[in-house]
């Protein structure tokens, strides 16, 4: 006989088979996968990331935080841009909600044969180091802007 468990991945359930017992109590049994028994609807309506969608002012605090780091990174002059185009630049910073973030920052040139660099700063979680936003910048030989 087959007991199903509340839990599992979207079209895959685990289920818990045993020889004997009423249920419940649970049987003793092993718990074994059955992909052919997928599960068409989460329990809930849970949806299929698990994630939800940012407050407004999470969204805000994040972009407080990527605005800062842009502003400083534009006073770093195009020679400086040059010298870093090959390995990314990382560190970690707390934003207004105390919550620690991840900034990444990658020069690459904007096109193939082109004098310009691109600048992307990226603002990662700092637990799973999932992107929340990103922001980036085209900077000039002359120390111009491009955005």
């Amino acid at each position: 006989m087959l007991y199903p468990l509340s839990y599992g991945r979207l079209c895959q359930t685990l289920y818990l088979s045993a020889a004997s017992g009423p249920f419940p109590p649970w049987p003793p049994g092993e718990l074994t996968l059955r992909a052919h028994l997928p599960i068409v609807q989460v329990k809930g309506g849970a949806r299929r990331d698990m994630a939800r969608a940012p407050f407004v002012w999470e969204v805000q605090i994040r972009r407080e935080v990527l605005e800062d780091e842009l502003s400083k990174l534009r006073e770093l002059p195009y020679s400086l841009w040059r010298e870093v185009i090959a390995s990314p630049l990382r560190r970690s910073v707390t934003g207004r909600d105390e919550r620690p973030y991840r900034l990444r920052v990658t020069a690459t040139w904007a096109e193939q044969g082109s004098e310009f660099i691109r600048v992307t700063v990226t603002l990662q979680s700092s637990a799973l180091h999932r992107t929340l936003i990103e922001d980036s910048f085209v900077i000039t030989p002359d120390n111009r802007f491009l955005d």
